[in-house]
């Protein structure tokens, strides 16, 4: 209630997507976000395991090195919040052999549109993490792989294109992947 002062409460939540099961929340600090909340709500649970994925805002090296700490994998959706490390994994994917990637493509025809999904999946990843990158560079813990999500969707004569980006400390398959 903003009229009495009231915040709206901003939590964050663990979800167990097979399971569609809330595992945990966290509620943001005050002046706070997402950053904050999810290393707090990381600690209280039991990831040995598991599989932890995050969208942008949760693509941190202290998350995926608190994920990696826990005996767990992350997969971390990569955006404009590493502008120069997002680039760079564009540029590997839009220069990228065939032979470079494991791909994989899946489609679906639902709600009145078509998507054609193409997944790639790179494990060469020395180049992101090797000694020669300039000192004090971010470290992603156990970064293992990129990937890269190519979303088709055609509704009528409408084309729409979107590609998504992830890092990875698991060694997945292009369709494990997708």
């Amino acid at each position: 209630n903003r009229s009495r002062g009231q915040n709206p409460l901003h939590l964050v939540s663990a979800w167990a997507a097979r399971q569609r099961l809330v595992l945990g929340q966290q509620a943001c600090a005050e002046k706070s976000n997402e950053i904050t909340a999810i290393p707090e709500l990381l600690e209280r649970l039991e990831l040995t395991g598991a599989r932890v994925t995050i969208d942008a805002m949760g693509c941190q090296t202290k998350i995926a090195a608190a994920i990696r700490n826990k005996g767990a994998d992350y997969l971390l959706a990569l955006k404009g919040n590493w502008p120069a490390l997002c680039a760079e994994v564009e540029r590997f994917f839009a220069d990228a052999g065939p032979d470079t990637c494991q791909h994989h493509q899946s489609t679906n025809n639902d709600h009145g549109r078509l998507e054609i999904r193409r997944h790639a999946v790179c494990h060469d990843v020395g180049w992101l993490t090797s000694d020669r990158r300039f000192p004090g560079e971010w470290r992603f813990k156990d970064l293992a792989m990129i990937a890269m999500v190519e979303s088709e969707t055609i509704r009528g004569a409408k084309t729409c294109l979107e590609r998504r980006y992830y890092l990875s400390s698991a060694t997945l398959t292009a369709q494990q992947f997708a």
